[in-house]
């Protein structure tokens, strides 16, 4: 399956930064697949593979993103973390209420 627009947006989110790491995230995220996509109710978790070898972890960074959303009202939280060398999964969470069903990912905003 393709990224759908929120995890698009998460992965464009976290890799905000003008690094090559960040750089190359985004560009590989173009082409990368969700193996796998689960709904919690709160949350989400995604399970996406990339084409090719991730590159090297070389930054000490957060790979999270906290917002706001005006259908999620205390905000919430995506995080990142590697599976292997071409996987990773994202987490997607709210921190008091229900995940709403049909999120406009246009009204997120940084937390």
């Amino acid at each position: 399956m393709a990224l759908d627009p929120l995890e698009a947006v998460a992965v464009e989110k976290i890799f905000a930064t003008d690094s090559d790491f960040a750089r190359r995230m985004r560009e590989l995220a173009k082409d990368a697949r969700v193996i796998e996509r689960k709904f919690t109710g709160v949350g989400i978790y995604s399970t996406i593979r990339f084409k090719s070898e991730l590159p090297p972890r070389t930054e000490l960074i957060d790979w999270c993103w906290s917002f706001s959303h005006p259908a999620i009202p205390d905000g919430g939280q995506v995080i990142v973390w590697w599976d292997d060398a071409t996987t990773i999964t994202l987490e997607g969470f709210t921190y008091t209420s229900p995940w709403p069903e049909d999120l406009d990912v246009a009204g997120f905003a940084p937390a």
